[in-house]
């Protein structure tokens, strides 16, 4: 399933008017977030919303490899 593109570009200047020069990192943390919660087209919208933010360059994270154990529970986090 293909993002909607207009929606893209929305979220993109929504969260560059929001965030300014720190909007690709918060968008890649909710895209994060979507994946511990195995919310796959979700973190593939904010994907898209991302590499949207940085002139279509990839993501690049330092962060762990994400865990997918027994613990973690979806929750309604807006993802």
């Amino acid at each position: 399933m293909e993002p909607n593109l207009e929606d893209v570009g929305e979220q993109a200047l929504a969260a560059e008017r929001r965030y300014g020069d720190d909007a690709v990192k918060m968008i890649t943390v909710r895209m994060i977030e979507c994946l511990k919660l195995r919310e796959y087209v979700e973190a593939g919208f904010w994907s898209a919303v991302a590499n949207q933010l940085s002139g279509v360059q990839s993501i690049k994270t330092n962060f762990s490899p994400i865990s997918f154990s027994e613990e973690i529970k979806p929750q309604a986090n807006g993802c």
